[in-house]
């Protein structure tokens, strides 16, 4: 099952090509990696597949009941919060059910699954209930 494709897909900044034609598709289940030096379109490829900025040709399609959450390069930060601060930052139904049960305070610890089954384990759910 076909969950995401990227189709002919071009970028350039100005006179500096950082990729042309470029096609794949993620199937269920499927893991990957983008692996490449600094500055050949990374970060731009995945700004393009969230829609935060557009490409000078070719299309991504993803399927209808897929939701992409996308944590950007951060050079400005709080250097108090920590990695399980930013992903329960995130406003979708999985990780609004992960808050809500953190903050009944009736688990020890905590796994969260998200939906690649990836798994990120999370600090113990004492660290994240605030001090009263």
């Amino acid at each position: 099952m076909n969950l995401l494709s990227v189709e002919n897909l071009s970028k350039w900044y100005g006179d500096k090509l950082l990729f042309k034609k470029i096609s794949f598709g993620i199937e269920k289940g499927q893991k990957i990696a983008l692996i490449a030096k600094n500055g050949t379109g990374k970060s731009t490829l995945l700004h393009i597949i969230m829609g935060i900025e557009p490409s000078d040709e070719g299309s991504v399609t993803l399927r209808n009941d897929i939701q992409v959450s996308y944590l950007p390069q951060i050079t400005d930060y709080d250097e108090e919060r920590t990695i399980l601060d930013f992903v329960l930052n995130a406003n979708t139904p999985l990780i609004n059910a992960v808050k809500k049960f953190v903050e009944s305070g009736s688990a020890a610890g905590l796994w969260i699954m998200v939906a690649t089954r990836c798994r990120l384990l999370a600090e113990s759910t004492t660290a994240l209930i605030p001090s009263q």
